[in-house]
């Protein structure tokens, strides 16, 4: 079995090594700091990358992509986050142009994703409601159909980026009286429609990166929908592998860049002459390089039209857990200065202390550890529910 790159990977690795050789990250105008590994949210990037073609890199070449193979992406991806580059816009990019070429009417596809392609557009996405957790079938947000439009009434909350972007995907209630997986569509949101109003979430970082969103009666034209009206279900559980898979898997390459940081440190304050130090870090990078084995094996079963059924729970549970373990071990090895915000000067390690403060509301993000785990063993090991 090759656990390598092929070519054509190996090559596309290096041409953005190369371009982040000539283009400093530093060199983009960034609107919001990264959250959790990701760098920062730029739409001067979304545009760059879209010049260079990544942004529609696995495409079909009809609607104006270059037809690659999907594991070119999560390459891209992971050698992006490792370098920091300002990518974190197009995660939510690519989610929505991942939504319109697998669900979108016509109409969907002849707007959007020509302006996608040119990075001309941003999203955000959103399923969560106060009383719909976990439990995202329990959701109460309605659409009722009035004419040529959908009449949304309802509420959404941990919507990342919903305050600066310039449209969403989201799921409301349809039929309530079918089953709960049966009565539920899938909108494409324009943030310009009177009745919506945000309110921004202010995390523990500090920073904001969630939102609440109030829908008033909101007239969105029917066309908006993705995929056929009460067949929304397929859809959500798309988008939620999307973000446990691509929000997660390429992480690897954020975790090994922190590492080296770490390890850096630990070299110029002569703590690497700990043994208990040595093995704690030796442990850390044994784990990114299973995270990143996780990561790449459930991309190539998409990349091979194999269904995944637990693979993308296995990437973002343990991403999650391991995040945490080394951000807590960067922490440990900081010691007072671990109290210290990264605008402090005297914070040797910087984004560590930001990531171990985001570390832990991205365990729940997508999905607790504990549904991750039930859908593990239920799906995954066969072992019976409850």
């Amino acid at each position: 079995m090759d656990f390598g790159l092929s070519e054509s990977e190996q090559a596309l690795r290096q041409e953005i090594r190369d371009f982040f050789k000539r283009e400093p990250v530093e060199k983009f105008k960034t609107e919001f700091p990264g959250e959790y590994t990701w760098g920062d949210w730029s739409t001067e990037f979304n545009r760059r990358m879209a010049e260079m073609g990544w942004t529609t890199l696995v495409w079909p070449k009809e609607y104006g992509g270059q037809g690659r193979p999907l594991m070119h992406q999560f390459v891209m991806l992971e050698e992006m986050v490792y370098q920091k580059a300002p990518v974190l816009a197009f995660m939510f990019i690519d989610w929505a142009a991942r939504a319109i070429l697998n669900h979108g009417n016509e109409w969907l596809r002849h707007e959007f994703l020509p302006r996608i392609g040119k990075g001309e557009v941003t999203f955000w996405e959103g399923l969560s409601e106060p009383n719909a957790g976990s439990d995202l079938l329990a959701l109460e947000t309605r659409a009722v159909e009035s004419g040529d439009y959908f009449i949304i009434t309802g509420q959404k909350t941990w919507n990342s980026w919903a305050h600066i972007a310039d449209y969403g995907i989201t799921l409301a209630r349809t039929d309530t009286e079918a089953p709960r997986h049966k009565g539920l569509s899938a909108f494409f949101i324009d943030m310009k429609l009177p009745g919506i109003t945000v309110r921004p979430i202010p995390g523990m970082t500090g920073e904001t990166s969630y939102s609440e969103i109030f829908f008033d009666e909101v007239r969105l034209p029917k066309h908006f929908m993705i995929g056929q009206k009460n067949q929304g279900f397929p859809t959500l559980l798309a988008g939620l592998e999307a973000d446990r898979l691509w929000g997660r898997g390429p992480v690897a390459g954020g975790f090994k860049r922190n590492l080296e940081k770490i390890i850096a440190y630990v070299k110029q304050t002569g703590q690497d002459k700990d043994p208990v130090v040595r093995q704690q870090l030796a442990e850390v990078a044994t784990e990114i390089e299973v995270a990143r084995l996780f990561g790449y094996r459930a991309a190539w079963m998409l990349s091979e039209n194999m269904n995944m059924t637990y693979e993308a729970s296995m990437v973002k549970t343990f991403a999650d857990e391991l995040g945490r373990k080394l951000y807590d071990l960067g922490l440990r090895m900081e010691g007072l200065y671990s109290q210290l915000m990264k605008q402090s000067p005297y914070q040797p390690l910087k984004d560590i202390v930001h990531e171990y403060l985001f570390s832990y509301g991205l365990v729940i993000a997508g999905g607790t550890p504990e549904i991750q785990r039930n859908t593990i063993a239920t799906r995954g090991l066969g072992l019976p529910r409850g």
